[in-house]
């Protein structure tokens, strides 16, 4: 990764259902990517093209294609897709047709000091996806840029005021996050709220200027179970 904080960031997060593989690539000037299946974790660097018709994801043990699901009300700044491909852990290579949320934050006028994102999938075409990025001056979460976006079969919904908590652990992961999701409707405004718990220890890895770490979730809103993954990115 490039020592220099970045001001903008691309990320793709995807997983099955059943929490077996999932995985999370973060471009930042270089592109990584930390991700799992049933035969152990894995990580580094790859390449990330920037076709909006469709993501590819290549480098050792990971060729991606993550094409966006075409749908009422998306705008490009968060996208519901499908994420097929290969991925290669202990030299076992397993196919992958799962759900995935693709998404751009930035770019801002000053450099990032860290990026949470938070997706979560409950079907094909139901799923959220969140983007909280902190400026380097910034001191609290009053300083994050947030952008959400909720996802469902009869369209896709811009979060006006998007709200993250996060539970972490002794060890600085995250092991709880709760979304409060603001939308307006006319003159009025309701909340969607998702609630997530990490289903795992996730995985981590450190490169020249970035630190990132990736953790596994359960996923719950709106009387459905999902899943999805949290990302903490710092720079």
């Amino acid at each position: 990764m490039t020592g220099t904080p970045p001001s903008h960031v691309r990320v793709l997060a995807f997983g099955d259902l059943e929490g077996a593989v999932w995985g999370t690539v973060i471009d930042a000037g270089a592109t990584a990517i930390v991700y799992c299946t049933p035969d152990g974790v894995g990580s580094g660097t790859v390449a990330l093209n920037d076709n909006p018709a469709a993501w590819t994801v290549s480098g050792e043990g990971v060729e991606l294609r993550a094409t966006p699901i075409a749908h009422e009300g998306a705008d490009g700044t968060g996208e519901l897709c499908r994420v097929q491909g290969s991925l290669t852990v202990a030299g076992v290579r397993r196919d992958v047709d799962c759900p995935g949320t693709r998404g751009a934050g930035g770019p801002t006028s000053k450099r990032l000091q860290s990026v949470r994102g938070v997706s979560g999938w409950f079907a094909t075409d139901r799923g959220l996806a969140l983007l909280a990025l902190r400026p380097d001056s910034g001191k609290g979460q009053e300083s994050d840029l947030i952008e959400a976006n909720v996802f469902e079969p009869e369209g896709w919904i811009a979060v006006d005021e998007p709200r993250l908590s996060t539970t972490y652990l002794a060890d600085d992961r995250p092991s709880r996050a709760s979304l409060e999701l603001w939308i307006a409707d006319g003159e009025e405004e309701y909340p969607r709220r998702a609630a997530a718990e990490a289903s795992g220890p996730g995985a981590a890895i450190d490169g020249d200027g970035i630190s990132l770490q990736v953790t596994p979730l359960r996923c719950h809103a709106g009387g459905l179970d999902g899943a999805g993954v949290y990302l903490l990115a710092r720079f």
